[in-house]
């Protein structure tokens, strides 16, 4: 259809991504790189423990948006639930997928 497709991610994500869909171009975005407990009774401190870094993320993975916006030409942002992927330019759709 003509569509130019960017792709962002990192690490062994970006890796498949590659893999996946060599003809596409994959930008570095850093992930939120949350840990998990092994034990289900310690889930919800492990992750209340690490809302500070989630939230550091979320401000970071926007600002690197706005940047990206600025040296691309993007129509449309397609996100799977990364909470700063989000603008407030007017002319940019950006869908929560997932």
């Amino acid at each position: 259809m003509g569509w130019e497709l960017t792709l962002a991610a990192e690490g062994n994500i970006a890796a498949l991504l590659t893999k996946e869909f060599p003809a596409l171009r994959v930008i570095p975005l850093k992930g939120y790189r949350i840990t998990y407990p092994n034990k289900g009774a310690l889930f919800i401190p492990k992750i209340l423990l690490q809302v500070p870094k989630i939230l550091h993320s979320i401000k970071n993975e926007h600002q690197w948006l706005d940047h990206q916006l600025d040296n691309n030409q993007w129509d449309l942002i397609i996100s799977d639930n990364r909470y700063g992927l989000y603008t407030n330019r007017y002319h940019f759709g950006v869908w929560q997928v997932g």
